[in-house]
């Protein structure tokens, strides 16, 4: 267990997270989960789950491998990412209360 929760994300570091998150290219995903690769008490939930909208992004989002051309399809695609992201930035400051919790 880490001695406090900056041991494992930073303030700068949530800040680049919810960045990436909301308003980040697939670039921006990337340098997160580079950052993250060698913190081994990053919860590994949250890591998978960047993982898997990194993934999301790369074929579905904009210039992705498999960009839907139909607009229901790119409605349904943008809606589906903004929900996605919401949960994320939840799960986020979730863990954030959790490990404050622990330290108390």
């Amino acid at each position: 267990m880490p001695k406090n929760f900056d041991d494992v994300i930073s303030p700068a570091l949530t800040q680049s997270i919810e960045d990436a998150i909301l308003f980040g290219s697939l670039k921006d995903l990337d340098a997160v989960l580079e950052t993250i690769e060698d913190h081994e008490d990053f919860p590994e939930t949250l890591r998978y789950d960047l993982q898997a909208l990194r993934h999301f992004r790369a074929h579905y989002g904009k210039d992705g491998i498999i960009e839907p051309q139909d607009a229901l399809q790119k409605q349904k695609a943008v809606v589906m990412e903004t929900a996605w992201g919401a949960e994320l930035l939840d799960t986020l400051r979730r863990e954030n209360k959790i490990v404050a919790l622990r330290q108390a």
